[in-house]
């Protein structure tokens, strides 16, 4: 049992607004109908707010594919003016680089869960709830930032699943999933 759908990212406005179509008609016939909420989140935002541990950090640093890519996010998540120098010779990988932020990246991720908690209360979604997380294509990474945030308590429902590593240990169903698909 769910406590509602959480329908994500751009394309789970169109999704959502057929659900409440639904949901009237279920209203209609006498039946309950299903929380559900429209959730603009990002990906980059939600990996942000869920930094709590080297591994995090990691995580997020695997994800950039040049210099620029990862002192980007460091500025948009840290302030410019917190960000050090990238220097190639002195950071072996992005990795190192970001754990030079370590201290900064928990405590901007602590700011920016407890925005989030308010963004989702403001929506009337709880943190200790059950909720599908919805969109139409997806490896399970923005899934996998919120369960951090939502003490795991989110199950994926994706049109098209692509795999990555973190999703095997997700709860994810999906229409076509790239991997089990016949050729």
């Amino acid at each position: 049992k769910t406590d509602g759908v959480l329908f994500s990212a751009r394309d789970g406005y169109l999704f959502e607004q057929l659900f409440q179509k639904y949901n009237a008609l279920m209203e209609k016939n006498g039946e309950k109908g299903v929380f559900s909420c429209y959730f603009p989140t990002s990906r980059w935002l939600a990996l942000s707010a869920a930094i709590c541990t080297e591994d995090n950090i990691r995580e997020v640093a695997n994800y950039q594919r040049k210099d620029s890519d990862a002192v980007t996010f460091l500025n948009f998540i840290l302030g410019e003016e917190n960000v050090l120098e990238y220097d190639a010779k002195k950071y072996s990988t992005y990795e190192d680089y970001f754990l030079a932020h370590k201290e900064m990246l928990y405590l901007k991720s602590k700011q920016l869960k407890k925005k989030y908690e308010v963004y989702l209360k403001n929506r009337n979604v709880s943190l200790t709830g059950k909720y599908l997380f919805t969109d139409l294509v997806s490896s399970g990474t923005t899934q996998d930032a919120l369960n951090r945030i939502f003490d795991g308590r989110l199950r994926g429902c994706y049109l098209y699943r692509a795999y990555s590593p973190i999703e095997r240990t997700l709860q994810i169903i999906s229409v076509y999933d790239k991997d089990n698909a016949e050729d």
